[in-house]
C-alpha cells in the first residue's frame, strides 16, 4: 500500500495551536495540535490515503470546535448562529451536525437557557413586549416550545410595567399631536413593540395625555393657521374654513376646540 512520509512539521504563523505537515518538503495541510497529538503526526511519520483522509476529516471536527467555542467565548449562541459561522468557515454539515452536538454535551450550547437569557435582559434593558421577543428569538433558530417556556416567565404585570414605561416616554415626546392622535400613536407604538390586545388596553388606561390636553387649544391654532397659509391663495370665506375644519377633524381634534377656534379667530 503506497504511503507518503511526514518531511516536515511547524507551527502556523497565524495560529499557534494549528500545525502545517509537509509530504517531501511540500505543504500539503494543516491541522489542530489535538489531531497532531492523537495520531502522532510527527517528522518522518508514514501514512496511507486512507489514514490522510481519517486525519482530516478528525481535524475538520477539532477545527470546529475550536471555532465554535472562540465564537461562543465572546457572548451567548444559539445552535442556528453557531451553525452558520462554521458555514462560513466551509465546514461541511455533517461534521457541524456532529459538532452541535457534542457542543451541547459539553454545556456550551443550550437554547433553552438562551431564550430564556435573551428574555429577561431584553425585558429588563430595551423594555420590548413578548411578540417581539418571540419573533426575534424565532429568527436565531430557537425552536417555539424553548421561546414558549421562557416567555411564561415573562409575567402580565411586569408587560404592563415595562409597556406603561417606555409608552409614557413615547407620548412625552408628542408635543405637536392632540390626544385622540396622541393615544392612536401610543396604540401603534405598543403594537410595534411586541404587546399584545390585553397589555395594551390596561396601559392606554394609566397613561397620561396630560401635556396633549394642556396644550390642545394652542397645538389645534398652529395646525390651523399651517392650513390656512397653504390655501389661503385658491379658497376664500367658507369655503376656507371648511377646508381647515376638516383638515383639523382628520388630525383628531375635538368639535368644540374646533368651533372654538373658527368662530374666535379673525377671517379676512
Amino acid at each position: 500500500m503506497a504511503t507518503v512520509k511526514i518531511t516536515k512539521v511547524e507551527v502556523q504563523k497565524k495560529n499557534k495551536k494549528r500545525y502545517s505537515l509537509y509530504f517531501n518538503e511540500e505543504y500539503a495541510f494543516g491541522v489542530e495540535e489535538e489531531t497532531l497529538i492523537k495520531f502522532g503526526l510527527f517528522k518522518g511519520t508514514e501514512l496511507t490515503n486512507e489514514e490522510i483522509k481519517r486525519i482530516q476529516e478528525e481535524d475538520e471536527k477539532n477545527r470546529a470546535i475550536a471555532l465554535a467555542i472562540r465564537f461562543l467565548a465572546r457572548q451567548l449562541r444559539t445552535e442556528k448562529e453557531v451553525q452558520k459561522k462554521l458555514l462560513k468557515a466551509e465546514i461541511g454539515e455533517e461534521t457541524i451536525a456532529q459538532v452541535i452536538e457534542r457542543l451541547k454535551e459539553m454545556g456550551y450550547l443550550n437554547d433553552g437557557f438562551y431564550a430564556e437569557a435573551f428574555t429577561n435582559t431584553t425585558k429588563a434593558v430595551s423594555r420590548k413586549g413578548p411578540k417581539v421577543v418571540a419573533m426575534e428569538l424565532k429568527k436565531k433558530g430557537v425552536k417555539n416550545e424553548k421561546i414558549e417556556a421562557a416567555l411564561d416567565e415573562y409575567s402580565i404585570e411586569e408587560q404592563v410595567s415595562n409597556a406603561l414605561e417606555i409608552a409614557q416616554k413615547y407620548i412625552n415626546r408628542q408635543m405637536g399631536v392632540s390626544e385622540k392622535v396622541a393615544k392612536q400613536k401610543a396604540h401603534v407604538f405598543l403594537m410595534q413593540k411586541g404587546y399584545g390586545s390585553e397589555v395594551i388596553q390596561l396601559v392606554m388606561q394609566e397613561l397620561s395625555f396630560e401635556q396633549q390636553v394642556d396644550r390642545e387649544q394652542e397645538i389645534l391654532a398652529k395646525q390651523a393657521d399651517k392650513m390656512i397659509r397653504r390655501h389661503s391663495r385658491k379658497l376664500t370665506g367658507d369655503s376656507l374654513k371648511y377646508k381647515v375644519k376638516q383638515a383639523l377633524y382628520q388630525k383628531g381634534f375635538s368639535h368644540e376646540g374646533i368651533e372654538e377656534y373658527i368662530e374666535t379667530r379673525e377671517w379676512e
